[in-house]
């Protein structure tokens, strides 16, 4: 259960920080075109990682089942920070330049 409660808090942990990003990208225009992709897999890992975590935490799912899907959700959870990353790139090298 140890295993668990500590994915369960760095799940949370990015999660937070995942909807933080999507909240600024919200008040930059150049950054619109990946808020819909941002937005799906908020809403995936979301699915994904804190059903199965909730639940073995329950006791009614096992905890094997669960940090496989918490770690799949973490590792969506990163893809999307790197696409958030990615589309910021040229903008911080442009800022950079000036």
């Amino acid at each position: 259960m140890e295993v668990v409660g500590s994915l369960l808090d760095v799940f949370v942990g990015a999660l937070s920080i995942l909807a933080a990003l999507y909240c600024y990208a919200h008040t930059r225009p150049e950054l619109a075109p990946i808020l819909k992709p941002l937005k799906i897999i908020i809403k995936a890992t979301t699915a994904i990682g804190g059903l199965p975590l909730t639940l073995s935490l329950l006791g009614m799912l096992p905890e094997t089942v669960a940090v496989s899907a918490g770690a799949y959700a973490i590792l969506l959870l990163l893809v999307a920070l790197a696409l958030f990353i990615q589309k910021l790139k040229p903008q911080a090298e442009d800022e950079i330049k000036n």
